[in-house]
């Protein structure tokens, strides 16, 4: 006689076990067969923001001016590294360095759509800190009361 262990959080989860006893194996053993109905939990993960490089700067800069930083960045002895790896991730943080210093990241809030206006955004973000505090306003006027 086989057995089948499973652990005691996972007892009501099983459905159905039957033995396959024509299965074609070199074994005095049975082969066993379990159905197991489990649901696993979804774990919930802190999303983490995502920098983004502010583009519009790209337009004004010069490119001769840019390339003599990276140049300066990478170093004299780049063609020295013994490894493509060691070579790549020296251009690749040179890159952003000069990068970050010329250009720079989005900072703030940004609309998903570019319909949107900054300053929608930026009266969304005051009318939902009203909200927030239960501020009321008492209007007097031609139509109010």
């Amino acid at each position: 006689m086989d057995f089948i262990l499973v652990e005691e959080r996972y007892w009501n989860g099983v459905k159905q076990v039957c033995g396959l006893s024509g299965a074609d194996i070199y074994s005095d053993h049975v082969l066993l067969k379990m159905e197991l109905d489990i649901r696993l939990k979804n774990i919930k993960r802190a999303r983490t923001a995502i920098k983004k490089w502010d583009l519009e700067k790209l337009e004004g800069l010069d490119k001769e001016e840019i390339s003599q930083k990276l140049e300066v960045e990478m170093g004299t002895n780049y063609d020295t590294l013994p490894g493509v790896e060691d070579k790549w991730h020296r251009l690749q943080n040179a890159i952003k360095r000069v990068f970050e210093e010329n250009i720079g990241y989005i900072k703030g809030k940004q609309a998903k759509k570019p319909w949107i206006m900054q300053e929608m955004i930026e009266l969304h973000c005051f009318s939902s800190i009203l909200s927030r505090l239960s501020v009321t306003f008492n209007i007097q006027g031609p139509f109010g009361g």
